[in-house]
C-alpha cells in the first residue's frame, strides 16, 4: 500500500480541522494484516497525531501496539540517519597522517622503553579510530541501501524490519561511544608524545608542523570530552561491556525509555483515543 492511496488520503482529510496543515509519514508499519500510518496535523505550535489504516474493526490493543512500533520506526530512522551522516563525514586525514608518522617513528627513531610505550599507545588509538570509522561508513551505506530498497517497496516496514534498523543504530551507538572512549584514554599519551617530540631531535625531524598540530589536537580537550561522554550515556558501566553486551543493553534501555515517552505521546493522539 502507498501513502498516496486515495482511501488513505480521504481518511486523513476527515481528521483535519480548520486552518491545519497535515501530512502522512510515508514510512509505515505492516502489522497484524493491516497497514498503519501516522498522520500529523499542525496549527501554530500545536501538533496532533492520527493513526491511519484503511482496515476496519481494529482493536485499541492492536492500535496501541502499532503506534508503539511506528514511533520506534520514526525515531530510529531519524536517529540512524542523523548519527550516521554526521559520523560518516568526519575528516580522518589527521588520523591517517598521524598513524603514518607513528609507524615511521617506531622504525627510525631510537626509542627508550617509555617512549616506545607512548608511541605504541598512540598508534593503537589511531588504528582503533580508523577501524571504527570504516565500520561506521559500512553501516551507514548498509542503512541507506536498506532505506532506498524499502522506498521502492512503498516504505513498508514489518516489526522484523524495524528491529533490523534498531540493530544498525545500536551498533552505530557502540562505535560512537567507543570512539569517544578511545580518544579520551589516549589524550594523556598524546600529551606525552608532544613533549617527547619537543625534546627529541630525531622526532622533531620526522614530525613536520602539520603532524605536530594533529598531535596537539589529540592531546587537548580531556575534560570537555569527559563531560560529553557522561551526558551522552544513559546506562552505567558501558565501558566494561563487550560489543554484543553493549548493543543489547542500550537497546533494552532505549525501548524502556521509549515506552515511557509513548505514554505521553498517546495523549496527543486525535484518533483513536487510546489514553482512556
Amino acid at each position: 500500500m502507498n501513502v498516496t492511496d486515495r482511501t488513505l488520503q480521504n481518511k486523513a482529510k476527515n481528521h483535519k480541522k480548520l486552518f491545519e496543515k497535515y501530512w502522512i509519514e510515508s514510512n509505515h508499519l505492516y502489522f497484524n494484516g493491516a497497514h498503519f500510518y501516522l498522520a500529523f496535523y499542525q496549527r501554530f505550535n500545536s501538533t496532533k497525531i492520527v493513526i491511519l489504516t484503511v482496515e476496519s474493526d481494529i482493536s485499541n490493543k492492536v492500535y496501541k501496539e502499532a503506534f508503539e512500533w511506528l514511533v520506534i520506526l520514526m525515531n530510529r530512522m531519524s536517529a540512524t540517519r542523523e548519527i550516521g551522516t554526521e559520523r560518516k563525514n568526519i575528516n580522518m586525514k589527521g588520523f591517517y597522517k598521524t598513524r603514518s608518522f607513528l609507524n615511521e617513528a617506531l622504525v627510525k627513531a631510537g626509542l627508550s622503553d617509555y617512549e616506545s610505550n607512548v608511541l605504541q599507545e598512540c598508534l593503537q588509538s589511531m588504528n582503533t579510530a580508523i577501524s571504527l570509522q570504516n565500520r561506521m561508513i559500512e553501516l551507514m551505506d548498509e542503512f541507506e541501501h536498506y532505506r532506498e530498497a524499502k522506498e521502492k517497496q512503498g516504505s513498508q516496514y514489518t516489526i522484523q524490519n524495524i528491529e533490523h534498523v534498531h540493530d544498525l543504530h545500536a551498533e552505530m551507538d557502540y562505535i560512537q561511544f567507543t570512539q569517544g572512549q578511545t580518544s579520551y584514554k589516549s589524550i594523556d599519551y598524546f600529551a606525552s608524545l608532544y613533549d617527547i617530540i619537543s625534546q627529541n631531535k630525531t622526532f622533531s625531524r620526522l614530525a613536520n608542523a602539520e603532524i605536530k598540530q594533529y598531535i596537539r589536537q589529540f592531546s587537548q580537550g580531556k575534560e570537555k570530552l569527559k563531560t560529553s561522554l557522561d551526558q551522552a550515556t544513559y546506562v552505567d558501566d558501558l565501558e566494561t561491556l563487550s560489543k554484543e553486551e553493549f548493543i543489547k543493553t542500550v537497546q533494552r534501555d532505549y525501548l524502556k525509555r521509549q515506552k515511557e515517552s509513548t505514554k505521553t505521546l498517546i495523549k496527543d493522539l486525535r484518533y483513536p483515543k487510546l489514553s482512556r
